[in-house]
């Protein structure tokens, strides 16, 4: 089985540790890895896709698993400086996934005895999806039919947690001119709330608050600062979201997301706001009911006791596929493949002059 490695969002057990865990859960956990993700792939699209792909061949779709360890070879480094190893855990790391029971080799000699063969890829990136963690989503979904408070997931820190001076901040790097038309729900936005901008397209820098790391401005100014962080892609692409989904979950912010995937497959309910269900006025109007109203805002955080964010990402969802999946399929071009299967669109310009914003807003 020959396998790339995408950068995966995933859910892992952790011990308290820099980010918030508040109790441990025994179920198949998410890894997560706050980068560029660009491809899913939907079991009940298979076959649609596979009648669209004139390079994909079905082989041998009801295999027979072996028993034992699986092997997974690493045919390329990771990267300069920096083994998978590294990047992603050794087999000790393995041993704490639900089906941990995989080895890792590197030597190339080994191809013969691998059952998945792993090579860098820069293109094509993959989020896992949330309806994978069934035991974790009945959890928090118990969690929301309970109407669980923030209160009952972090005690008395919860108060602490919750206030902030600060309403909304976004950072924005790379394209300030985008199809997306990022740019302009933002200045829209700012019509009806105070917005702190930062990044290459914002006016505000983290040296102005003493802190030359972006890093470290993230973790010791934003994250006690703001209640909420403008997530939002250049593209308005089908399955792809960048690392800035990720940076306000994992700094204690809630994600006001803005772009072309469903972020219902790939973050847990209640944890995010989606703007393109909103016009700038009305999201404005909810974010500043919820500042007013803590016990309503610490409810987009109960989330946080079924799962964390870790940086490093797993191997445990591929050793897992390994030991139970028995679907084998070919694709000779993989950019291809993306290229002829996504669905992007582009923004009209100048949307908020006309009615043209409803065709990006959904009503």
């Amino acid at each position: 089985m020959a396998a790339f490695l995408a950068k995966f969002l995933w859910e892992k057990q952790t011990p308290i540790g820099e980010y918030p865990v508040h109790r441990k859960v025994s179920y198949t956990s998410i890894a997560s890895d706050p980068l560029p993700m660009t491809q899913a792939w939907n079991r009940s699209q298979k076959k649609m896709d596979i009648e669209r792909i004139s390079d994909f061949k079905a082989l041998k779709p009801d295999l027979k698993l072996a028993e034992g360890p699986k092997l997974i070879l690493f045919w390329t480094d990771w990267g300069a400086g920096v083994s998978w190893e590294q990047r992603f855990g050794t087999e000790k790391d393995l041993m704490s996934c639900p089906t941990g029971r995989c080895r890792l080799s590197n030597n190339k000699k080994d191809i013969g005895k691998a059952h998945a063969v792993l090579f860098k890829s820069d293109r094509l990136l993959r989020p896992s999806l949330i309806h994978e963690h069934k035991s974790a989503l009945d959890a928090y979904l118990e969690d929301i039919a309970l109407n669980t408070t923030l209160m009952e997931v972090m005690g008395i820190k919860w108060r602490a947690f919750v206030t902030r001076p600060k309403l909304l901040m976004s950072w924005i790097d790379g394209n300030c001119s985008t199809d997306s038309k990022r740019e302009e729900y933002v200045e829209k936005l700012a019509k009806y709330v105070h917005l702190e901008s930062y990044g290459t397209c914002g006016r505000f820098r983290c040296a102005t608050w003493g802190h030359m790391n972006v890093g470290k401005c993230w973790k010791t100014y934003i994250a006690t600062k703001y209640l909420f962080a403008l997530a939002m892609e250049d593209y308005l692409c089908d399955h792809y979201v960048s690392e800035g989904l990720y940076r306000p979950l994992v700094h204690g912010l809630v994600p006001v997301v803005w772009g072309g995937t469903d972020y219902r497959h790939i973050l847990p309910p209640g944890s995010y706001i989606d703007a393109r269900m909103y016009h700038p006025s009305a999201l404005g109007d909810l974010l500043t009911a919820l500042q007013r109203n803590p016990i309503a805002y610490g409810k987009y955080h109960v989330w946080r006791r079924h799962w964390t964010l870790t940086k490093r990402g797993s191997l445990c969802e591929l050793c897992h596929r390994l030991h139970t999946d028995t679907t084998r399929g070919h694709h000779i071009d993989i950019p291809k493949w993306r290229l002829e299967t996504e669905q992007c669109m582009v923004a009209p310009s100048r949307m908020f002059d006309s009615e043209a914003w409803k065709e990006v807003i959904y009503q």
